[in-house]
């Protein structure tokens, strides 16, 4: 597996962080040519996978928005925190239950 290009080595990870941001646009000619599509593009590029969670975007319907928001004000919390709260219920209900 050839790759087209390799990116340079760095001193330092903000330096690093800078060559990623700045080639943002044409990393693909640093990826490996065959079908990737399984292959997540941190490991494509040679990088360490995230810690911790990440950021999912969903959407969700302007109804389904606005019964969240007042829920999240009735609690006293932030709409982020509601949805994260919900969701982690959410599975666990999931885990306890036995697959069908």
């Amino acid at each position: 597996m050839n790759r087209v290009k390799q990116p340079p080595e760095f001193q330092t990870e903000s330096e690093e962080a800078r060559w990623y941001y700045d080639h943002r646009n044409d990393l693909e000619e640093y990826l490996e040519l065959e079908d990737e599509t399984d292959v997540p593009l941190h490991v494509r590029l040679g990088l360490p996978a995230r810690r911790g969670g990440g950021l999912v975007r969903v959407p969700i319907s302007a109804p389904d928005m606005e019964h969240a928001r007042r829920l999240a004000a009735d609690r006293g919390l932030s709409l982020q925190a509601l949805v994260r709260r919900l969701l982690h219920e959410a599975i666990e209900r999931e885990e306890a239950q036995p697959l069908s």
